[in-house]
């Protein structure tokens, strides 16, 4: 077990490329620490055996742990969307929040930052998408 994540699954199992291309993949599932989120990523099987699970799950659980200590997003949640070739795509779904002002209404505003996988591999090419998020929701709650 490293510090920031437990591996909880790792399954060979085809990784679909395309509507008529499949090779042999597996998939590492792991829950990140402290704030016990799941995710997955379903790489080549080839390179999981040469890079093993642990450089597969750790910069993912940084990166979600990051974004989760950082303020950027109050929750997280492991999804399959839909690519735009029609192909499910493992992502993980970030609430960002900020207070509500209406003293009737109460509670909180807040939007979801969906990045796939691969985009929170690269977590610095997209962190402005929280930033832009939480600016529409100020906007909205009239801060």
């Amino acid at each position: 077990m490293a510090a920031n994540y437990t591996i909880t699954k790792k399954l060979d199992e085809p990784l679909v490329l395309s509507a008529s291309q499949v090779e042999d993949g597996t998939t590492v599932g792991f829950v990140t620490h402290p704030h016990e989120i799941y995710c997955e990523a379903t790489l080549p099987k080839s390179q999981v055996d040469a890079i093993g699970v642990a450089f597969v799950a750790e910069p993912l659980a940084f990166n979600i742990e990051r974004i989760l200590n950082d303020g950027l997003a109050s929750g997280a949640y492991f999804a399959q969307t839909v690519d735009d070739s029609g192909l499910l795509a493992g992502a993980m779904v970030f609430t960002v929040t900020v207070p509500g002002t209406n003293m009737f209404a109460g509670g909180t505003l807040s939007e979801n930052v969906t990045l796939t996988i691969p985009q929170l591999y690269t977590l610095s090419d997209f962190l402005d998408e929280f930033t832009a998020a939480k600016q529409r929701l100020e906007a909205d709650a009239g801060l």
